[in-house]
């Protein structure tokens, strides 16, 4: 059991802090609780991990990555193309509103801006190959979230591009460079390599601790507009006109959970498959699974809560995607790091 726990230490945490955010949450405790979180902005943090994975990476993958570009567009086509595609009919099968247009939120938005780097890393692909997914994927998501949304419900997707554009800046772009900026040094180029895992690890804390906030509004959130409330809340608040919530079910959320399990499994198989199919190293196609699989929460929280306001359950299909994921790939990424390192030691010094 210890051993267990030594190994699969993150995935443990993270049920635990799931579990715990949530429970408190929706037994009314968020507001105490987030008085403690308060200073903790989700965008900071964000950046923050990013910086520490790019601190931790040699310029020289970064620029290898750039010059063969081939498994960075991939992961690209399958995280804005080929998921949202997917996604478009399992929206028609949702048993409410608010999970059809969430499921559709979740399928359009980029990859996830600290998970996936860190997932690859931990595989032991490449987590050059990661970011570069994600800053692509990211930058480009102001045309492709409007694009899908606007496709799969029929609704004109109205996002402040510009404020969108700056915030991706700040939380992906600014990080990585600052961070390959700063390790050019050669006694800070050693000093990164020789800490690499512990600069991981504290990413991976610092993860958590988003989960932890996530945990902690969607429980506030569940809380807030629970079955037989919602209706209520809705027609005080929603304007004239405006679309009441569906109230949530077993089977609604079982189905929409599924759907969610099932395109990041897709992803992440069509990524790692389709990347040696086409003789990709294992490195790039692990990073190609991962990155092209993961979607990011905060950008997904946001159209929830502000294009969707008065879906008040469209976030939920956001966060079981993001909770599934991290569950998924800490279970792959653990088994693909044992079989490189089977591998390594068959094959000897």
């Amino acid at each position: 059991m210890m051993g267990f726990l030594q190994r699969q230490w993150f995935l443990t945490v993270l049920v635990a802090l799931m579990t715990v955010g949530t429970g408190l949450g929706m037994s009314g405790h968020a507001p105490v609780t987030q008085a403690w979180l308060k200073y903790v902005d989700p965008k900071i943090t964000t950046a923050f991990i990013l910086f520490l994975m790019a601190f931790s990476l040699e310029t020289r993958m970064l620029w290898a990555a750039l010059k063969s570009p081939g498994p960075v567009a991939l992961g690209f086509v399958i995280n804005a193309g080929v998921l949202p595609l997917i996604a478009w009919p399992l929206c028609a099968i949702q048993l409410t509103a608010d999970f059809r247009y969430g499921l559709m939120i979740a399928a359009a938005v980029p990859s996830t801006q600290a998970a996936a780097a860190v997932m690859t890393r931990r595989a032991g692909g490449s987590d050059a190959v990661s970011l570069l997914i994600t800053m692509t994927t990211n930058m480009a998501c102001w045309m492709v979230i409007p694009f899908w949304l606007g496709l799969a419900t029929g609704k004109a997707v109205s996002i402040d591009r510009t404020a969108l554009m700056l915030d991706l800046l700040f939380a992906v772009l600014l990080p990585t460079l600052l961070a390959q900026l700063v390790r050019q040094p050669r006694r800070i180029q050693a000093w990164a390599t020789k800490h690499k895992l512990k600069i991981s690890n504290s990413a991976q804390l610092l993860i958590l601790l988003i989960v932890f906030i996530a945990a902690l509004k969607a429980g506030d959130a569940l809380h807030k507009h629970a079955p037989g409330a919602a209706t209520a809340a809705s027609q005080i608040s929603a304007p004239a006109g405006a679309a009441v919530p569906d109230e949530i079910s077993i089977p609604a959320v079982g189905l929409v959970w599924l759907c969610c399990i099932g395109l990041h499994l897709f992803g992440l198989i069509a990524g790692l498959r389709a990347g040696r199919a086409l003789g990709m190293s294992t490195t790039d196609s692990d990073a190609v699974g991962f990155a092209g699989s993961q979607k990011t929460l905060p950008i997904g929280l946001y159209l929830a809560t502000t294009v969707f306001a008065h879906h008040h359950f469209a976030l939920l299909p956001m966060l079981l995607f993001h909770a599934s994921q991290l569950f998924i790939d800490t279970l792959v990424s653990a088994r693909l790091a044992d079989a490189q390192a089977a591998k390594g030691s068959v094959m000897g010094p």
